[in-house]
Order: structure tokens, then C-alpha cells, then sequence
């Protein structure tokens, strides 16, 4: 009896760890880099080797684009997926999934593409420290604000 249950047990275990190689799940979720206004570069990780595309469209019910991603290993048995997707539309919103082979889908995203640098008006940003309340100056941020900032943009 020792050895049929020996035996089972090392089954299981077999079956266990077959299931955690065959099973590969997104560990890091789809993020954007390097948009332009004709291309948006999708990442992602997945905690084992795996194929991968990104399904994208103009709607959630026509994403019939695809593009297939590339790998690097990641950290351990990790690999990161990068996926370029080009000939887009400036200024349009888009619609994205990651598939894996195994049949795991993302949740679907949607970007927008920047629009060309001569259709940008210009911008102007001011950058505020994390300033600590002085109690012997309760008003200087409010100074600031008002006295300072509010002129210049205006």
C-alpha cells in the first residue's frame, strides 16, 4: 500500500508541476513606451516562457489588428514582451489586449496617439516643491500661488 501511495503521490506532484510549467500568467501588466504619433511601443511581463500578440482596433468589437510580440528574459524564468505597433493615426484613440498561447487575455486598454509637434499649441509647466508648513509663515504657500504663479500664467 506504501508503494501505491508513493506512487500516486509522485503523480500528482508530476501532474502539479507540469501544470505550473504549461500555465502562464501576466505578472506585469500591459504598459505604453516611446509613443509617437504613427507608433506605440506595448510591454509587458509574464512569469514564464510564452508567445505573445497585442489584438488593438479603433473599437472594443473590431480589435482584428495584430502584432506579434518579442521577448528578453526577465528576472528567473520571466520574460518581458514588447510589441511595436506602427502606421497609426495621430491623435486617434485606440483599443488593446494581450493574448498569451495558452488563451490568457489581458483587460482591455486604450492609448491615444500624441499628435505631430507642429499641431501642438505651446505649454507652459511650473513645477512646485513639496514645501513643509512653517508655522511662523502659514500664508507663503498661498503667496506664492497667488502673488506669484497666478500673474506669470495670466
Amino acid at each position: 500500500m506504501t508503494c501505491t501511495f508513493t506512487r500516486v503521490f509522485a503523480c500528482l506532484m508530476l501532474l502539479l508541476h507540469i501544470s505550473n510549467i504549461q500555465s502562464q500568467d501576466i505578472i506585469v501588466k500591459p504598459y505604453l513606451q516611446n509613443a509617437s504619433p504613427d507608433s506605440m511601443t506595448i510591454m509587458w511581463e509574464v512569469d514564464s516562457s510564452a508567445m505573445g500578440v497585442v489584438n488593438y482596433g479603433l473599437t472594443p468589437f473590431d480589435m482584428d489588428n495584430i502584432v506579434n510580440s518579442t521577448t528578453q528574459l526577465g528576472n528567473g524564468t520571466s520574460e518581458i514582451h514588447t510589441a511595436i505597433i506602427t502606421s497609426l493615426s495621430q491623435g486617434t484613440k485606440y483599443y488593446y489586449e494581450v493574448e498569451l498561447d495558452n488563451g490568457v487575455v489581458s483587460t482591455m486598454y486604450t492609448f491615444r496617439t500624441p499628435y505631430n509637434s507642429t499641431s501642438e499649441e505651446s505649454t507652459q509647466l511650473i513645477a512646485i516643491s513639496d514645501m513643509q508648513r512653517d508655522g511662523s509663515q502659514p500664508n507663503k504657500f498661498k503667496e506664492i500661488i497667488e502673488d506669484g504663479i497666478i500673474p506669470i500664467i495670466t
